[in-house]
């Protein structure tokens, strides 16, 4: 008994990360979208593709970002899903390491929503968010979904993407406060 109720909040916590790292991916995708020639100005900022690539690159990045949310929130797909956002993820990880190697960062993450420059905390994030979307794949992908399961895994996924838009605010307003205290003290 004891083992199978483990199983299951296993399984709940699993289906919760997929569905709360989909909905991180869609409102990426969705801002990327919208302000598509804002994010062709961002991803050109980071300096690690030729010019004529970087259009593209800003209609493909966000259509693979739907993909990847849509296939982690079907049950047969969701090793093509979780294989996606983890490929993602890296990409975008390696280009804010590349730059802040270069020691540029007073430059726009690119990540969605309000602006926020780029910093060791956001690789921190991504590799976190890596690592959890890679755990969920030792949980079944095929589960039938019902009563109590469904309720607890929707609002753990409501939960989940709450502390990461959260944690993204704290970021952002870390800088904000470190940019205000070096104005003042100047």
């Amino acid at each position: 008994m004891i083992a199978t109720l483990l199983e299951e909040a296993g399984t709940m916590a699993a289906w919760s990360v997929r569905l709360a790292v989909a909905a991180i991916f869609l409102e990426a995708a969705q801002h990327a979208l919208s302000e598509r020639q804002e994010f062709a100005g961002i991803l050109s900022a980071y300096r690690i593709l030729p010019e004529r690539l970087v259009g593209a690159l800003a209609l493909l990045l966000p259509v693979s970002q739907i993909a990847a949310a849509l296939a982690l929130m079907v049950p047969r797909a969701t090793l093509l899903g979780a294989g996606l956002a983890v490929l993602l993820l890296l990409l975008f990880t390696t280009g804010i390491a590349v730059n802040l190697h270069r020691g540029r960062t007073d430059m726009d993450c690119g990540c969605g929503g309000d602006s926020q420059r780029i910093s060791p905390a956001l690789v921190i994030r991504n590799l976190v968010l890596m690592a959890c979307v890679a755990g969920t794949l030792a949980a079944p992908a095929h589960v039938v979904f019902a009563g109590a399961f469904t309720v607890g895994m929707a609002g753990f996924a409501v939960f989940l993407t709450g502390l990461y838009f959260a944690t993204n605010q704290l970021l952002g307003n870390a800088q904000s406060f470190a940019a205000a205290s070096r104005r003042v003290s100047a």
